[in-house]
């Protein structure tokens, strides 16, 4: 061999366990990489086909009285009890 390919693969040599360092810390950035865009994908195409349900409240097919006996509601007045009156003062 001529001298200067002794000296070519010395320096390969020294630098051998750094480029595979680098080699390998570039392979996990690349699966890194891959993974937050295919996550990225996956999160918009989940979050693309979701229904989405338009509910107008107005046009409910329960109309308050209905709904109050449907639950049992007896014509209590929640606020009376909130403010703390009694029934005989709710009375006068």
């Amino acid at each position: 061999m001529s001298q200067q390919k002794v000296d070519n693969y010395k320096k390969e040599k020294a630098g051998r366990k750094q480029a595979l360092k680098k080699k390998k810390l570039m392979r996990v950035v690349y699966i890194a990489i891959t993974l937050v865009i295919a996550a990225g994908f996956g999160f918009l195409i989940y979050t693309a086909n979701k229904p989405v349900y338009n509910v107008n409240l107005s046009d409910s097919k329960f109309d308050e009285p209905a709904l109050a006996s449907s639950i049992g509601y007896d014509g209590i007045n929640i606020e009376n009890y909130i403010s703390g009156e009694t029934e005989e003062e709710i009375a006068e």
